[in-house]
């Protein structure tokens, strides 16, 4: 049976359309956001060590992905496979293939379609071509303009019509407007609005007569939902850019679900359109099974993501096939990627308490990578904040030279490195969130790391109300300088994806941001950019966090409790050096 994948690098969106006179039931399988991650890996979806392979505590992998595709396609009829897009990017595995890992793969598990993800620009079209030579499924991605590139004509479609056990099914894919700015497309390719793209892809299908539109596409879970209230005609929509975990009832693992899966979008004339997604990295393999009335409406549907824990074997042909390939991403672990002339701190008992000078260098580094990217001519940057939540950061790293394996250990989650804007309120109200359980024992990891903030705490008062003061870098001037916190002001803050989303308990940043611009950007990846133009390293402490917490004093000095586990956080590192 055909089954066309839609794959959407960071930012596109596939239909399924399926032409049906009577009723028709319909297994949807589908991934969005595997970002080159091959193998298997913990429940953060970061490396899975021995100790996790002996415990049985691995998921995912494509291994893992070929056995369930197969069990499920023995037993139901009618099913297809589709990917949301970014299949590009994210592990050292695109890094050494640049993408023929993901053709390899893809065409192994026999995808239908796909659309493109932002991420499948990111080395630009020359960097795209091979991968569109060599699989064996189409693409299509609606609101792409390549008629100026001729590299690219007649390696993917507006629309694709596929049969299905004698049934015919149309597909439509999309992807984010926003590519230009967040990827590597060039100027010879632009991206048109979706909602009118996607809306005449879908009248043309319905004009031939097909009465089933089923998305596929990399556009964010935010924007399918509008969509599908947008759009007339589409029946499901299944997304991705967002890696955007929905679930409905109890997670089977530690995610917390953004919304039910399927989220159900009623359309104006009352018919129901089904958005789905699976989270990202392959942890999950959406299931859904769809039965659609003589009309082509929804008319009922069960499913869910599948977990694949260890209950799933891993196919032993691709392990092989792995096992080949596995030499090449070890020895590229092994590079050097940069020199530091100081040690690193990276151990909770300072990064989760203090300002650390490793997580002065990795927010350094994200806001480089962003005012390298800058167009605008009156400012050095227009995002000259960042935050970062110490619980990821991992590990130290010594002085001396630094592998990309160093990197790795350290920022273990894959996090991505997006920009939001939001009220200067909330950036206090966050602030306060970082101290709010300051913790010299348990030392939970939401305490934030900063670049272009200055920040006082007195942690004398009560929760709530432990932010002296708050200075911030201005990036709309020459010469960057530190104001006083603005509440009303908006401000454009760089923080990782998790944070973003809440995570460490950040409500207040997920609740209150006023836009979310999804770079997508690796955290690792943005470090080890920041390394290999910066040699040798020589970063320190610089007083961009105070703390007061000497309740008995009005000078507010050190108190003696947290003197002493500064003290031996000195001594450790000393020792280290030893």
């Amino acid at each position: 049976m055909n089954l066309y994948a839609f794959f959407i690098l960071r930012s596109a969106v596939v239909f399924i359309i399926v032409q049906t006179v009577t009723g028709f039931n319909l297994v949807i399988l589908h991934t969005n956001d595997i970002h080159a991650h091959l193998e298997q890996m913990n429940k953060y979806t970061s490396a899975c060590k021995n100790e996790d392979v002996e415990k049985g505590l691995c998921y995912g992998g494509i291994a893992r992905r070929v056995t369930k595709v197969k069990e499920i396609r023995s037993t139901y009829d009618n099913v297809v496979l589709l990917d949301a897009g970014d299949q590009f990017q994210g592990s050292l595995w695109f890094n050494i293939f640049k993408g023929r890992e993901a053709s390899l793969f893809m065409n192994e598990l026999e995808y239908d379609a796909m659309t493109f993800g932002n991420h499948e620009f990111d080395n630009g079209v020359a960097g795209l071509v091979p991968f569109l030579d060599n699989i064996t499924f189409p693409v299509t991605t609606c609101n792409l303009d390549a008629s100026r590139e001729s590299r690219l004509q007649g390696k993917f479609e507006q629309r694709v019509v596929l049969n299905v056990n004698g049934q015919k099914i149309g597909i439509v894919g999309y992807i984010t407007e926003d590519t230009s700015s967040i990827s590597n497309p060039g100027n010879t390719v632009s991206f048109k609005p979706v909602v009118e793209a996607v809306r005449q892809e879908v009248a043309t299908l319905k004009s031939q007569g097909v009465k089933i539109i089923i998305g596929v596409g990399h556009y964010g879970y935010g924007r399918d939902k509008k969509l599908a209230e947008a759009v007339d005609g589409l029946d499901v929509l299944v997304g991705g850019h967002t890696h955007s975990f929905l679930y409905t009832g109890k997670a089977p693992s530690n995610e917390k679900s953004e919304g039910p899966y399927p989220t159900i979008i009623t359309q104006s004339n009352g018919r129901k359109v089904l958005v789905v997604q699976t989270f990202w990295a392959g942890k999950y393999l959406g299931f859904l099974n769809v039965s659609f009335n003589s009309d082509g409406d929804v008319d009922s549907w069960n499913g869910e993501p599948i977990l694949l824990d260890n209950s799933t074997a891993q196919d032993p042909d691709i392990e092989r096939i792995l096992d080949t390939m596995k030499p090449a991403v070890e020895k590229e672990k092994n590079k050097i990627v940069g020199y530091s002339s100081v040690y690193l701190e990276g151990d909770n008992k300072v990064c989760r308490l203090h300002e650390c000078n490793l997580g002065n260098l990795i927010t350094d580094g994200m806001v480089t990578f962003h005012a390298s990217r800058n167009s605008k001519n009156d400012s050095w940057t227009d995002k000259p904040i960042a935050i970062l939540n110490s619980g990821g950061i991992r590990s130290p790293i010594g002085q001396g030279n630094i592998s990309k394996g160093d990197v790795l250990t350290t920022m273990p989650f894959g996090n991505m490195v997006d920009v939001i804007t939001i009220k200067g309120k909330y950036i206090r109200a966050a602030f306060e969130h970082s101290v709010e359980f300051y913790d010299p024992i348990d030392r939970p990891g939401a305490f934030l790391q900063v670049s272009g903030i200055h920040v006082t705490y007195n942690l004398c008062n009560d929760p709530g109300s432990r932010v002296v003061s708050i200075y911030t870098r201005c990036g709309d001037c020459w010469i960057p300088r530190y104001q006083l916190l603005d509440d009303e002001k908006i401000y454009r803050v760089i923080a990782l994806n998790f944070v973003i989303k809440g995570g460490d308990g950040y409500t207040v940043i997920h609740d209150n941001y006023i836009h979310h611009v999804e770079y997508n950007s690796l955290d690792s990846n943005v470090f080890i950019k920041y390394l290999q133009s910066n040699r040798p390293i020589i970063k320190g402490v610089e007083g961009r966090i105070k703390i007061q917490h000497d309740c008995t004093n009005s000078s507010c000095t050190t108190s003696l409790s947290l003197l002493l586990i500064l003290c031996a956080s000195l001594m450790d590192i000393l020792g280290k050096w030893s």
